[in-house]
């Protein structure tokens, strides 16, 4: 007796959470077959014995915690019930299948957190608003993630709905809107309030940024940024560098440095200072933008001038509005 139970204990099992239902044959019908039509579950079937089941169960659980309000989790034991296993053809463990409005489907991607997530989004339509236009953007408080995937991330989609009364969350793919923001990362956030707008060019840490932002708590704390002395122009800017940016000044001011910043790896390099710089057309005008063999440029006297030309520029050089250094 002794020995069956300490076999009983011992035994590997898979690993159960309180944010994943256990789905019985008894329960199976009303909660999956009967479900509200606007109601998503992702089932897991599993068994004990399986290692594979043993090793996918906690990033399932992980998912369905990180999800939970959003979207349904369950799971059936296979070993002890097997009428919802029967009827779905399930042949191997562990196998998953979405349940949806328009009816079911079988996963077989990833078997990681981030994976079952992404899986699941466009199953969950969140609290979003396109977002296309800068008008869009910049009424009220607003932010908006630009992707090149066509649909958004569900995380987005599920704090979207967490600060509908906060702000507008939204989602967008122009690539014209996303370049007039200075983002040039695959994906990254524009959050913009009455009194400032931030840009995030990556999505590391994106929820806690944004529901700081919104609560009046972020501080963007920014790195100096690199800059070269008007006396390296001509050893600086070659052929390795696609455009160099001249800054006609002695200061440069946070907004200025933020810009400056979003432009981190790009084949861009910038010069400051207000010392004697050895092309004489840059002493005209505020800011400059030339090519990297220093014979065409383009003068400009407002930050929000320059950032468009340059913006263009790195967007589709051919169109870049050069004028011939004299």
């Amino acid at each position: 007796m002794f020995t069956l139970l300490f076999l009983a204990k011992t035994q590997p099992h898979v690993e159960r959470s309180k944010y994943v239902e256990e789905l019985t044959d008894d329960t199976w019908e009303k909660t999956i077959e009967q479900r509200d039509n606007s109601t998503t579950w992702f089932v897991l079937f599993f068994g004990d014995f399986c290692p594979a089941c043993r090793q996918a169960a906690p990033l399932f659980n992980e998912a369905a915690k990180q999800l939970n309000g959003y979207i349904k989790f369950g799971s059936v034991d296979t070993t002890r019930y097997g009428t919802a296993a029967y009827e779905y053809k399930v042949k191997y463990l562990p196998t998953f299948i979405i349940f949806h409005q328009d009816g079911f489907d079988y996963y077989s991607g990833g078997r990681s957190v981030e994976h079952f997530v992404d899986a699941l989004s466009p199953f969950y339509e969140g609290c979003l608003t396109d977002i296309n236009t800068e008008l869009e953007l910049i009424d009220g408080n607003s932010a908006v993630m630009f992707s090149l995937k066509k649909t958004s991330p569900l995380y987005w989609k599920t704090l979207s709905c967490k600060l509908k009364d906060v702000a507008k969350l939204g989602y967008s793919t122009n690539p014209s809107l996303k370049i007039k923001y200075s983002l040039f990362s695959p994906s990254g956030i524009v959050m913009h309030n009455k009194t400032n707008t931030v840009v995030l060019n990556n999505l590391r840490n994106f929820s806690q940024n944004v529901i700081s932002f919104f609560e009046g708590t972020y501080h963007e704390e920014l790195p100096p940024p690199e800059l070269y002395l008007p006396s390296e122009l001509t050893s600086q800017c070659h052929e390795q560098v696609k455009l160099c940016v001249c800054i006609n000044s002695d200061r440069i001011d946070s907004e200025l440095s933020k810009h400056i910043n979003n432009y981190a790896g790009k084949p861009i390099k910038f010069f400051q200072g207000n010392s004697r710089w050895p092309i004489d057309t840059i002493s005209n005008s505020l800011y400059s933008i030339f090519s990297n063999d220093l014979k065409n440029y383009i003068p400009a006297n407002e930050i929000n001038e320059l950032f468009a030309n340059l913006n263009q520029c790195l967007f589709k050089y051919q169109s870049c509005p050069f004028t011939p250094v004299q």
